[in-house]
């Protein structure tokens, strides 16, 4: 069964080492069975390394095995899919990562955010997030966010504002992240200016910046549809203290 593993296809590997576990192998089996998972784990695609792992668990490998294995999907991360990272971290968890491999992975999803699709962005950071990032690995990943933010479809700001919520921003974070969503504002839908300044409101926007948000409320009402026409009314009412618009209306408020 071992001389048959290193020809085998990753998916046959958990049965074939289900049988070898029936026959009572001795250590020097196991090891060498450890180790041939290890080798395949990098050119093995990311939704069968979990299983790998599983399997590679079963045999109970040593610290120096585990760490063998832990280093062999690292070097997988750089080059997989985003949407595939959380797979290679679920595999990693099961491994029992020491704080520098830990580290690594930290470091890895940190450089993806500023190269991947800012669409992928939320999900690497809610892998981020299970890494239980330190202060200074959080403060990266919110930098990478940020800078992101002025090259990004207006309509996917919202998300990356919410995913950047996450990560506990500090006051001059959020100045920045409201003054990427200002500047975006003038060049967008009206439906998509809502979304806009409802992300806005989340990083508590100050006087000046809510004058800059309502003008560009009132700038697409005219093209707006009725159904958003409706939602900017409301958020203009929220944005606006109330004297100003009772004024607005024609109302005397000592009156």
């Amino acid at each position: 069964i071992i001389t048959t593993l290193p020809n085998t296809t990753p998916g046959e590997i958990p049965n074939l080492v289900h049988t070898l576990l029936k026959l009572e192998p001795n250590n020097e089996e196991r090891t060498k069975a450890s180790q041939i998972i290890i080798t395949m784990l990098p050119n093995t695609n990311p939704w069968e390394i979990s299983r790998l792992v599983n399997t590679l668990s079963t045999l109970e490998p040593n610290n120096e095995e585990r760490t063998k294995a832990c280093q062999a999907i690292i070097t997988t991360l750089p080059n997989t899919n985003p949407r595939e990272v959380s797979r290679l971290i679920s595999a990693l968890s099961k491994l029992k990562l020491g704080e520098m491999e830990r580290a690594e992975v930290c470091r890895t999803i940190i450089t993806t955010l500023s190269k991947t699709n800012p669409n992928r962005i939320p999900d690497l950071i809610h892998t981020l997030l299970k890494l239980e990032p330190n202060k200074e690995e959080r403060t990266k990943a919110r930098q990478a966010i940020i800078t992101t933010l002025p090259n990004t479809n207006p309509s996917r700001i919202p998300d990356l504002i919410h995913t950047l919520l996450k990560l506990e921003p500090n006051n001059e974070e959020r100045t920045k992240a409201r003054q990427a969503i200002i500047t975006t504002l003038p060049n967008t839908n009206p439906w998509e200016v809502y979304d806009l300044i409802n992300a806005l409101s989340t990083l508590k926007p100050n006087n000046e910046e809510q004058v800059k948000a309502r003008h560009s409320i009132l700038t697409a009402l005219p093209e707006a549809s009725p159904e958003t026409f409706y939602s900017l009314v409301g958020l203009l009412r929220r944005l606006t203290p109330v004297h100003d618009w009772l004024a607005a209306l024609g109302i005397d408020r000592a009156g």
